[in-house]
C-alpha cells in the first residue's frame, strides 16, 4: 500500500526514497498535501505546522532585493547583443543599481513561538532546519525565495553565561527582563541553503521596531472624545 501512495508524490519506488532530511513516511502521511497540483499558502502552512508541531503562518507577498544579471543593468548609451538596452530607457526600465525590490516571488515562515529546544533544533546547524528546508522545496520548488523567522517565547529566553550557554549573535541576551517576545521580535535565517549548517542568522530590526510601536499604542491610555 505505501508503495501506491508513495507514487503519488514521487516516493513510489525504492531508488526514489530517502533522498533527502525527511522520512519516507512522513511524507506519506502528508500525502494528501504533497500530492495536490495546486500549491497554497495554506497547504504549506499545513505541511510544516503537522511535520513540527509547532504553529507556522505563511506570510505572503514579502518583499525582498532581487538581483540583477548584468545584461538585465541599465546602461546608458550602448547596446547589448545587437539589441538596445530596453533598460536604459527613463521612466520604462531604467534601474539604478544591481538589484530591485521585488514582492511577487518572496515569502516568509514564521514559526513560533517556541520553546528554547524547538528554537535551536530550527537554527544552523539545528536537527530540524535540514527536514525544514527538504518540505518547502518539494512542496514549493525553487520558483520562490523564503526565509525562516523564529519565535522564542520570552520565558525561554536564558541569560548568556561564559563557558555554559549561549553562543554569541544567536542565542545569547545581556540584561534582565523585561525581554522581548515572539510578538515583538525576529530572529531570521534569510533563504536557507542546501547546507544548513552555514546559514546566517540575523535579527529583524524594521520588525522589531514595528512591533515596539504596536506595543506602545497597546499601552498608551485612550481618552474618551469631547
Amino acid at each position: 500500500f505505501a508503495d501506491f501512495v508513495g507514487a503519488l508524490i514521487g516516493i513510489g519506488t525504492p531508488s526514489l526514497r530517502g533522498r533527502d532530511a525527511v522520512a519516507d513516511h512522513a511524507k506519506l502521511h502528508f500525502a494528501g498535501l504533497l500530492s495536490r497540483q495546486v500549491r497554497s499558502a495554506e497547504g504549506l502552512g499545513a505541511l510544516l505546522s503537522g511535520w513540527l508541531r509547532r504553529p507556522v503562518q505563511v506570510q505572503q507577498f514579502v518583499g525582498a532585493w532581487l538581483p540583477l544579471r548584468s545584461t538585465e543593468r541599465t546602461r546608458l548609451g550602448r547596446r547589448l547583443g545587437g539589441r538596445t538596452n530596453l533598460g536604459a530607457k527613463l521612466g520604462q526600465g531604467a534601474v539604478l543599481g544591481a538589484m530591485v525590490w521585488d514582492r511577487q516571488h518572496h515569502f516568509a515562515l514564521l514559526v513560533g513561538p517556541l520553546d528554547h529546544a524547538a528554537f535551536t533544533a530550527l537554527l544552523p546547524g539545528g536537527s530540524a532546519l535540514p527536514g525544514l528546508v527538504a518540505l518547502v522545496e518539494q512542496y514549493v520548488g525553487h520558483e520562490f525565495g523564503w526565509h525562516l523567522q523564529l519565535g522564542l517565547r520570552s520565558d525561554e529566553i536564558r541569560p548568556a553565561r561564559p563557558g555554559q550557554h549561549g553562543r554569541l549573535g544567536w542565542d545569547s541576551w545581556l540584561g534582565r527582563r523585561p525581554r522581548p517576545s515572539y510578538d515583538e521580535f525576529g530572529f531570521v535565517i534569510p533563504s536557507p541553503p542546501a547546507d544548513t549548517t552555514t546559514a546566517p542568522l540575523r535579527l529583524a530590526p524594521v520588525e522589531a521596531l514595528q512591533a515596539l510601536a504596536r506595543r506602545r499604542r497597546r499601552a498608551a491610555p485612550s481618552h474618551p472624545h469631547p
